[in-house]
């Protein structure tokens, strides 16, 4: 009986109304069941637990945004099944499901569309370590903006499955005629230059780079997690390359980072764009966008803008880091020390990033009183 009863909840209707300027979710009734309803917005997640009630209004304005709404079902037995929608509000205050198709999947990858309608398609790549269950990288941004959004996951082997022919036959048939982007940062990056090619689109890349490629392996001297057999990509520049715009963030002080760009990447591409954030690090696309420059620079590149300005005159926990990092180099303790402290005084890091600061203020201030001591 269950699975008749959760068989016809695929029926039922589900939509998301202004109700009196909030966002209101609204379903169907099923006799016999109870309703929860989840919504995730731009400043976090609200819950309502289950009622009788098929209709839920959230203290939340009806604004432009990418929100998930997750209805969720309940039966006498407290057995349950859920379903979500991703929608969109415009500036229009029009709400805009997004249509999510799965272009293709196998083992080690998957690659899903997020059809908004635009013409306009960002194609995104995650990080190292991320696996087909991952949040596509950028989505809830770009689903923001309008745009459609093409996510190519994998199951932690860095891309090394997808070829650049499989992605280029389920991808190109999707995005003809429209302006199309490749966006990652890191490893994402690396393969947003990587497959560019497949699809002449514009490549936006934050310090691209794939730890696992044979040379990063030899340089790593033995430390890398890496075996060089599991490597199958050719080099970027043996296969096509696109005739559109390739920009590049990086940190020059990120010597992994300049020695892929410089050997993997210019070798296919000597007229890209570099746009460099001295001390940034490798997590240059996180300090862009503490510094709420990222908006702005996605736009105008967006608008064909080849040449835009950027603030490198301003600091984020990013840069202060690494410019903490910079000057233990130099022996500068003091200096350190003092950039260090500005980076842990940054509200809202995460645990991870926390204890990565706190081990070079603490590498700083120890090197700092032993040559105080040897004076």
């Amino acid at each position: 009986m269950d699975n008749d009863q959760f068989e016809n909840l695929e029926l039922l209707n589900r939509s998301v109304v202004n109700k009196d300027g909030f966002v209101c979710l609204n379903t169907d009734e099923f006799e016999g069941f109870k309703y929860a309803f989840y919504l995730s917005h731009p400043k976090g997640l609200e819950k309502v637990f289950y009622t009788k009630n098929t209709e839920c209004i959230f203290d939340v304005c009806f604004k432009k945004g990418a929100y998930i709404a997750t209805f969720f079902y309940m039966n006498e037995k407290g057995h349950k099944k859920s379903f979500k929608l991703n929608f969109s509000i415009t500036e229009e205050g029009d709400v805009v499901v997004l249509k999510k198709t799965l272009l293709g999947e196998t083992k080690g990858w998957k690659i899903d569309y997020y059809d908004q309608g635009s013409e306009i398609t960002f194609i995104v790549f995650n990080g190292s370590g991320s696996s087909k269950n991952s949040s596509p990288f950028g989505l809830g941004y770009l689903r923001g903006k309008g745009f459609n959004i093409i996510a190519c996951l994998q199951d932690n082997d860095q891309y090394q499955s997808l070829s650049f022919d499989d992605f280029k036959n389920c991808v190109l048939p999707v995005v003809k005629g429209k302006d199309v982007f490749l966006y990652g940062s890191s490893l994402g990056g690396y393969c947003a230059v990587y497959y560019a090619g497949a699809v002449n689109g514009t490549v936006i890349a934050s310090a691209p780079r794939n730890s696992s490629h044979p040379d990063i392996i030899a340089r790593a001297k033995g430390k890398s997690r890496f075996n060089t057999e599991d490597f199958c990509h050719a080099n970027i520049k043996e296969n096509p390359i696109t005739n559109k715009n390739i920009f590049v963030f990086i940190d020059p002080y990120v010597e992994g980072d300049m020695y892929f760009l410089d050997n993997f990447v210019r070798p296919a591409y000597k007229e890209l764009n570099y746009i460099s954030f001295e001390h940034a690090g490798h997590e240059v696309l996180f300090h862009i966008n503490k510094t709420k420059q990222l908006d702005g620079i996605i736009t105008s590149i967006v608008l064909g803008e080849k040449n835009f300005d950027v603030d490198r005159s301003i600091d984020s926990c990013f840069t202060y880091i690494g410019k903490a990092r910079h000057y233990l180099n130099k022996r500068d303790y003091s200096k350190a020390v003092s950039f260090a402290e500005k980076a842990l005084e940054e509200n809202g890091l995460s645990d991870k990033l926390r204890s990565r600061f706190e081990k070079t203020h603490h590498m700083a201030l120890k090197r700092k009183v032993s040559s105080e001591a040897n004076i």
